[in-house]
């Protein structure tokens, strides 16, 4: 199966992310892995080794302003970019993405599986648009992921 890890890094903290990629590789590495962020910000400072290490994609995008997230339009631009070009089967969304529905909508249409790692406060629409929601605390702790099943709203 083909799948990709698209990550808001900005938002996610750079040791939960590492464990989620590394619970992620413990049955298929992912084809592809981009973390995107306006790499200026201090909360990005620190993410650098990861990418190497990692071999992951850096994608840098502004922050113009604080009311605004261009980063959720770069997000849906290259996960849909990336559904098509690489035929991905499965994608995770990683960060504060709650307001990408309209995307997790068309990758759905297009037959791709869409599993959100995201804050306990996404809301209860986007987490029922995707096929699976992961609370991202569970990788902010050395435990790791417990299988919680679904999170969907009902």
């Amino acid at each position: 199966m083909r799948h990709a890890v698209l990550v808001h890094a900005g938002s996610v903290a750079r040791a939960a992310f590492e464990r989620l990629a590394e619970h992620l590789g413990e049955e298929e590495p992912p084809a592809l892995v981009r973390a995107l962020a306006d790499w200026t910000r201090p909360e990005v400072e620190g993410w650098l080794p990861l990418l190497r290490r990692r071999g992951i994609a850096m994608r840098h995008h502004f922050r113009t302003r604080e009311s605004h997230d261009p980063l959720l339009a770069a997000l849906a631009v290259e996960t849909l970019t990336l559904a098509s070009d690489a035929d991905l089967e499965h994608v995770y969304l990683v960060g504060d993405v709650g307001g990408a529905t309209p995307l997790v909508d068309r990758l759905r249409e297009l037959g791709v599986r869409v599993t959100a790692v995201g804050p306990a406060r996404t809301p209860h629409d986007f987490r029922s648009a995707c096929d699976d929601f992961w609370d991202l605390a569970e990788f902010e702790t050395d435990g790791g992921h417990r299988d919680v099943g679904r999170h969907r709203a009902q």
